[in-house]
């Protein structure tokens, strides 16, 4: 019995003795792993859109919206008083006068009788002074047959105060009877320019007061569009600026001309006012226009997307190492898929795509 288990133990232990050394053989036999050389390490750049710059020369135009204005505006006052006998056809709301066209008159006849009575007082003050002064040379002759003909004649003697007296009742009808044409001529109104009737406040056989409104109006002439920029705006455009106005009761367009500047930017809105010279007379005070002002010429200028601009003013570019590098542009005009800039040159390669956070040297590939 005991020879039996001894001899298997033996066997284990030479099962086991001939398993290590069988594994001891392999281990020998196995060559280590190599490290993989630098040239077979596979580094993985960032892929990359690109856009090639294509500079251009483009005139910068400035779109805004405005209200029409009339510039010259007034109103037709009497300076005389008197009862409504005539009142123009034209005078109404809406309606066109002419320069020049009588649109009211008031009643003549009192101004024709005043003018009768300066025209009858200037008659006698001429006769008064004329016969004053033939009463002081006949003094005068009657104190030097006196006194000698080389005498000093007294003031007194000479009548030189009713000499005085009378020229100046003269001058006085003078300027009564200047009074009365200007007062005759003043009860008819004309109108001071070609223009539309805004307001009528008068009726034929009213008697009104001097200095009473009977109508309003404006210039044709003097129609402009009041528009508000602001500062970055206004300094591509310049006086004499063409533009081009658009409104929605109007199929054309209408020509315009920036013609003045506001004198200040507005507290509140930090706007400028500018103001365009329309040549047509299509429009209306008040109307709603849009505008489109032509400023100034620009070269060397590029359009690119506004996805490859970065912190305002920075352009990521592509050197021919295929290296990054960071160009400070300047922007000119921006819209929402893009931007007008200077400072890029003909051929920059400018990365389109969007990065995260990178500097300057850092190699990409391109797409």
């Amino acid at each position: 019995m005991l020879k039996k288990i001894l001899g298997r133990v033996l066997v284990i232990i030479l099962i086991s003795g001939l398993g290590f050394a069988g594994f001891k053989f392999l281990l020998s036999q196995k060559k280590p792993a190599l490290p993989l050389s630098k040239s077979k390490r596979q580094i993985t750049l960032p892929l990359v859109k690109i856009q090639t710059v294509k500079l251009i020369t483009t005139r910068i135009t400035v779109q805004a919206e405005g209200i029409v204005e009339a510039q010259e505006t007034g109103g037709l006052v009497p300076e005389v008083g008197g009862k409504v006998i005539y009142i123009s056809s034209h005078l109404k709301p809406g309606s066109k006068i002419k320069k020049g066209e009588l649109l009211v008159k008031l009643d003549p006849a009192n101004y024709n009788l005043a003018l009768k009575q300066a025209e009858a007082a200037l008659k006698q003050a001429e006769s008064n002074l004329t016969l004053t002064r033939a009463a002081a040379r006949q003094a005068i002759l009657a104190y030097q047959l006196e006194h000698g003909t080389n005498a000093t004649v007294p003031p007194l003697i000479a009548k030189e105060p009713e000499l005085k007296q009378a020229l100046a009742q003269k001058e006085n009808a003078l300027a009564a009877l200047e009074q009365a044409r200007l007062n005759l001529k003043r009860t008819e109104l004309f109108a001071p320019y070609t223009g539309i009737i805004l307001t009528k406040n008068v009726g034929l056989g009213e008697y009104v007061s001097p200095g009473k409104e009977l109508a309003r109006f404006y210039a044709l002439d003097s129609l402009e569009v009041k528009v508000s920029l602001s500062p970055n705006e206004l300094k591509y455009l310049s006086i004499n600026s063409e533009a081009e106005v658009f409104s929605s009761s109007l199929e054309q367009k209408i020509s315009a001309r920036l013609i003045r500047i506001g004198p200040k930017v507005d507290e509140d809105t930090r706007l400028i006012a500018v103001y365009l010279k329309l040549f047509s007379r299509q429009l209306k005070p008040g109307d709603f226009v849009k505008t489109v002002i032509q400023g100034k010429e620009i070269d060397k200028a590029a359009f690119i997307p506004a996805s490859s601009l970065h912190d305002l003013d920075i352009v990521w570019t592509l050197n021919p190492s295929q290296e990054l590098e960071f160009k400070k542009v300047r922007v000119l005009r921006r819209s929402s898929d893009q931007v007008l800039v200077q400072g890029l040159e003909n051929g920059d390669r400018i990365i389109v795509t969007p990065l995260g956070e990178v500097k300057p040297g850092l190699k990409v590939r391109v797409e």
